[in-house]
Order: C-alpha cells, then sequence, then structure tokens
C-alpha cells in the first residue's frame, strides 16, 4: 500500500517548534516502511496547487496527516484535511470540523462553556484596558491561535491589577493585539492527556502531570516556551513528566478521564489527541485547550503515554493508521 505523509512546509531558519515537525515525518516514516508501506513526504505550503498536483501524483491509500501549521500559521492546520476531503482520499488524526473548531482557542472555550465544561475565565487582550473582568486575580497572556506555547514566558503572568505589566504586554503585541486573550491563571497543578481511538472512541490513555522540579517559590510555574523547546533552559531541565500517582490522586484521575472523554464526543475528534489541564488548590480541573494533531514524537507526550500503556511505537503507529483506513 502506498502512502503519503503530509508535514509541515518548515524553512531552515525555522523556530525549534517547527522543526520538531521534521523529526516527528522520520519516526513516521520509518515506522511506515517497518510495517511495510511504501512511503512519500510531501510538504503542505501555502502553494496549495502544488501540493494537492503532489498528492493526486502519488496516488496514496491514505494520508498520515502531521500538519500542525501552514507555513507557521497554526491557526489554518485545517486547511489539509479540508483539501483531503475535498479529494476523498482517507487520512489520519482528526477531521476538518473538530480541527477548525478547535484552533480558536476562544472558540474552544466557548464550547465548553457551552457544554457546562469548566475552562478558566478569558477576556480580549483588547478589552482588559476599558473593563475590570478579572479584578486582582493572575492572568496569562496567550496567542489565540498559536500553539507549542508560542509567546509564553514568566512575564505572560501577572495581577490584572498591575496596569504597568498589562500596558507592557500590551505595547508588546500592539501590531496583531486582537490576536492575544487573556487567561485566568490557575495557580497549581498541570496536566496533558492524550487519547487514541478504539472501538469505544476516544480511548484517554494514562494520565502525565507536567512537575517543576526544584522551581523557586517566586518562579512561576507554568510549561512555557522554553520548558518545550529551549534544551539548555532551567525551565526544560526542570519540567518533568511524570505518571506516578498516589491513591488520594485516584478520585481526580477518574474525574479527568470522564471529561476527556466528554471533550471527545462534543468536538467529534478522531484518531489521536490530547487535552491540556489545571487543576486549582481545591482540586477543580479546568480544561485549558485541546490539541487535534498533537506531536507523536518518540519520547514526546503521546508516544510516551501510549508506551506507559503498553503500547510501542509501531503499534500506536498501526492503531491509528487502522482507524484511518476504515473511515
Amino acid at each position: 500500500m502506498k502512502v503519503v505523509i503530509l508535514n509541515d512546509y518548515v524553512e531552515k531558519d525555522s523556530t525549534e517548534d517547527e522543526l520538531d515537525n521534521l523529526e516527528e515525518t522520520k519516526a513516521v516514516e520509518k515506522t511506515l516502511k517497518e510495517i511495510g508501506f511504501d512511503v512519500e513526504v510531501i510538504p503542505f505550503s501555502f502553494d496549495i496547487k502544488k501540493s494537492v498536483d503532489a498528492i493526486k501524483k502519488s496516488k496514496p491509500d491514505f494520508v498520515f496527516n502531521l500538519v500542525e501549521s501552514l507555513e507557521g500559521n497554526d491557526s489554518l492546520a485545517h486547511f489539509a484535511p479540508a483539501i483531503l476531503d475535498l479529494l476523498g482520499i482517507s487520512y489520519t488524526g482528526c477531521h476538518t470540523e473538530s480541527m477548525y473548531l478547535s484552533s480558536s482557542k476562544i472558540t474552544t472555550k466557548k464550547i465548553f462553556q457551552s457544554n457546562k465544561i469548566k475552562t478558566p475565565k478569558w477576556a480580549p487582550l483588547n478589552e482588559l484596558f476599558k473593563k475590570n473582568i478579572f479584578g486582582k486575580k493572575e492572568i496569562i497572556i496567550k496567542h489565540l491561535w498559536e500553539h507549542s506555547s508560542e509567546d509564553i514566558e514568566d512575564s505572560s503572568v501577572f495581577s490584572a491589577a498591575n496596569k504597568n505589566k498589562l500596558s507592557k504586554a500590551i505595547k508588546k503585541r500592539e501590531k496583531n493585539l486582537d490576536n492575544y486573550f487573556a487567561e485566568e491563571y490557575i495557580d497549581g497543578r498541570e496536566f496533558n492527556i492524550s487519547m487514541i481511538e478504539d472501538s469505544t472512541g476516544g480511548h484517554v490513555l494514562p494520565p502525565a502531570e507536567m512537575t517543576f522540579v526544584d522551581y523557586p517559590k517566586e518562579k512561576v510555574k507554568i510549561v512555557n516556551y522554553k520548558a518545550k523547546w529551549d534544551e539548555k533552559s532551567f525551565e526544560y531541565l526542570h519540567t518533568e513528566r511524570s505518571f506516578e500517582f498516589s491513591k488520594k490522586d485516584k478520585k481526580l484521575l477518574d474525574s479527568l478521564k470522564k471529561i476527556c472523554k466528554k471533550v471527545w464526543d462534543i468536538f467529534g475528534l478522531k484518531g489521536y489527541a490530547r487535552i491540556d489541564f489545571r487543576i486549582d488548590k481545591n482540586g477543580k480541573p479546568y480544561v485549558l485547550e485541546i490539541n487535534t494533531n498533537p506531536c507523536i514524537t518518540p519520547g514526546m507526550g503521546f508516544a510516551s503515554a501510549c508506551e506507559r500503556e503498553g503500547m510501542n511505537y509501531k503499534e500506536a503507529i498501526s492503531k491509528i493508521i487502522e482507524k484511518a483506513c476504515k473511515k
């Protein structure tokens, strides 16, 4: 069988999170060849006609969709499955509608809210001077569309009452202010939970907590850009993924799994996905966002959760393919 891996068009001077897509592609390509597929890699770029012509010429039995952004624009990632839908070609992972609905973090939050799923309070960044929305609560400034903790750093978290810091945050982003929003900062634990499709729908893989090891008391505990991508940084070296929990966490973990299944069904997720949570000091979980095409590079969150489940990388890729070919 012939399979096309559709991945991000990446320039040599791209950022670390963008370059990781190439490592992900290499791992998936190697595994597909080991399984016995004839594999071709086609980058998906703004020259959509070129990409479409290449896919048509390849005549794949299905496409392994690894497109996380369109030339650095995460908001356009749903263009890839939309094109594949148009061509009538089966593909791995989530479908166009769920990718589109979850690409805007505010749209995602509105859907959470309408379905009584707790999510941190939010507001467009450009409204904060007009209204006292958060009072004296701490907030975190986030990009509306971009993932991979884009533009998130320690200074992104501050009291909403601190007008000086708010002014600096707004000024720093004034060229595209509409692309940012403020979210209530939940001071507590952070969980990343991966899911994979099986015969029952969305199967929740072992929950992973992101732990902040030896962080100074005054340092904000967030998985910022450095924690994910700067291998020499304090954040990267001291942020660890843990699958170990005590018995007292059982109730919380059961609750997180239940919420994950609800989110999967509401958004019509397919193939695999990741759902991110923060847990407040009272143990109350808040859903932050959904990643409908999370990184599946070996050693990263999804692959690590599969291993914890007892599923090796080849088995995980095979399960993803199985569901794609039945669509």
